[in-house]
């Protein structure tokens, strides 16, 4: 048996193992529960578009550009995936009043609403959970992922900075 570092079985250093099975059980859960079959009967969009129209969804309109960001790809990327959800008529693109330098993305009047329909009912056990825990609870657990994620991001980017 080999020996573990000194302190690793205090309640501490046994928090990030709790947070990431949590975190494991929810992903398997919509994995395998009620968001498998999210972009089943969406005319057999991947997963990668199912995501960004649910972007679109909830925050329409949204740039080309917001949605990049949102996805955190590039802006040829988030281009090339709204072309492609554009083709298969599930948005819509038009020039931004305001800034005629920018593409607002909407959701298309035929199959786009039919696709956020089914994406809500879906994702309703999803919301009831959300409902049942309070927006104050929601929201301090939003915060309290950013940290995480901000933190593992910037353990991400120093990294990269070493290995270069």
């Amino acid at each position: 048996m080999t020996d573990l570092p000194t302190g690793f079985l205090n309640e501490s250093a046994n928090m990030p193992f709790a947070l990431v099975s949590r975190i494991s059980s929810i992903v398997r859960s919509l994995k395998e529960g009620h968001t498998k079959s999210t972009c089943d009967p969406i005319d057999g969009l991947s997963p990668r578009l199912v995501v960004a129209l649910s972007h679109v969804v909830i925050f329409q309109p949204i740039s080309v550009s917001d949605l990049a960001l949102r996805l955190n790809v590039s802006l040829a990327t988030a281009s090339q995936t709204v072309s492609q959800l554009s083709t298969l008529d599930f948005v819509q693109r038009k020039e931004d009043p305001v800034d005629h330098r920018r593409t607002l993305v909407s959701l298309s009047p035929t199959k786009g609403t039919q696709a956020a329909a089914h994406l809500h009912e879906k994702l309703g056990p999803i919301a009831d959970a959300i409902n049942e825990m309070g927006v104050e609870n929601f929201e301090l657990l939003c915060e309290l992922l950013d940290k995480i994620i901000m933190r593992l991001e910037r353990t991400e980017d120093v990294e990269k900075v070493q290995r270069a």
